[in-house]
């Protein structure tokens, strides 16, 4: 018995040495690395794990009381932490398996993971589907550190990935969220315009508190879509916190619907909510029946209302309104109101042309 055991063995040693001798006469056989660049990949991995080491030291050395961005912010001002950053972002695209790894690693400390995820989402030279895919990771795992799934959410923001929506939708809907994951995901529904959205959204903004209520009033309002446009009208009209009415004014004047001009003027007549807010949402609705209204208001008391008025006469761009906007420009005294003006009347005058 063992000696048939041992003449398969031998057999099977054999088998493989002709075939890796036919590949090799015929041209197939795999090429060895030369030996400088195994040396040169060796201490790239070297290089990378000592500075990953050197972070990992100083994380432990500031400790921070609570979770939050402004912990990982501190540790960007550190020197030591800062260098070692930039070193790795050096080596580049070589070190990418490593940060991958050191970035799911939960046994590292979680500020150290999420200046590596901000590195790999936000420097063009590591995008790739690699990091693409662990992001989306990060973003689903309910498990992870809810400052780095956040982080994780405005990076999909920023490289404008749609095949996030429906985890994002998900995340936006689900109560059991940290309020910050779901915020984040909120925000970044409306960026990523995807009319998918929308109705998700109004759900959220109809039932949610007035901090996510402000988030999906924003989304809807860059989402443009007209099935909003009432329950946004029903907040500004009757909702208790002014927040939330602010936020529906702004958004209501982005989608641009014609029926939000009488209840955004009735709101700012009023006094209901912040006016210079309301101001900006009927210069965003571009309605040249607003003129008088902010003539008015270039006049008000409040700097910052006169400021929203001169910015929404340059985005409604009639030219009738340059006459009005110099001789509110010779009454004016703040300089920040007076650049908007200037900045308005250029604007006009540029569409004339």
């Amino acid at each position: 018995m063992k000696t048939q055991k041992s003449f398969i063995i031998l057999i099977g040693i054999l088998s493989m040495t002709v075939m890796l001798l036919g590949k090799s006469l015929s041209g197939e056989a795999l090429e060895e690395k030369p030996a400088k660049e195994i040396a040169s990949q060796t201490e790239i991995q070297r290089r990378v794990a000592e500075l990953l080491a050197e972070m990992e030291k100083i994380c432990k050395e500031k400790v921070c009381a609570d979770e939050s961005r402004a912990a990982t912010k501190e540790l960007m001002w550190d020197p030591q932490f800062s260098s070692a950053s930039s070193k790795l972002r050096k080596i580049g695209k070589p070190a990418l398996p490593q940060l991958i790894e050191a970035a799911q690693d939960k046994r590292k400390d979680w500020r150290l993971r999420c200046n590596l995820v901000g590195m790999l989402g936000y420097d063009k030279q590591f995008q790739s589907p690699q990091v693409t895919k662990l992001i989306g990771k990060i973003v689903q795992n309910k498990e992870e550190n809810k400052i780095i799934r956040s982080l994780a959410i405005d990076i999909i923001n920023h490289t404008k990935n749609k095949e996030m929506v429906e985890p994002l939708i998900k995340i936006s809907e689900d109560k059991t969220e940290p309020f910050i994951v779901r915020s984040r995901a909120t925000f970044a529904l409306g960026r990523l315009g995807d009319k998918r959205a929308v109705e998700p959204l109004i759900k959220v903004f109809k039932d949610e508190k007035w901090d996510l209520q402000c988030d999906a009033a924003d989304s809807l309002g860059l989402l443009k879509d007209k099935r909003a446009v009432e329950p946004l009208l029903i907040a500004l009209k009757s909702d208790k916190d002014r927040i939330v009415r602010d936020y529906a004014a702004v958004a209501l004047g982005r989608i641009g619907d014609k029926r939000a001009f009488k209840p955004l003027i009735d709101a700012f007549n009023k006094g209901e909510g912040n006016r210079k807010m309301i101001i900006y949402g009927l210069g965003e609705l571009g309605d040249k029946r607003t003129l008088p209204l902010l003539t008015k208001a270039l006049k008000d008391k409040d700097s910052r209302v006169r400021r929203s008025a001169a910015s929404a006469l340059g985005k409604i761009g009639d030219k009738d309104s340059i006459p009005i906007l110099k001789e509110a420009l010779k009454a004016e005294n703040n300089s920040i109101v007076r650049m908007e003006i200037n900045f308005a009347i250029k604007k006009i005058e540029s569409r004339k042309r």
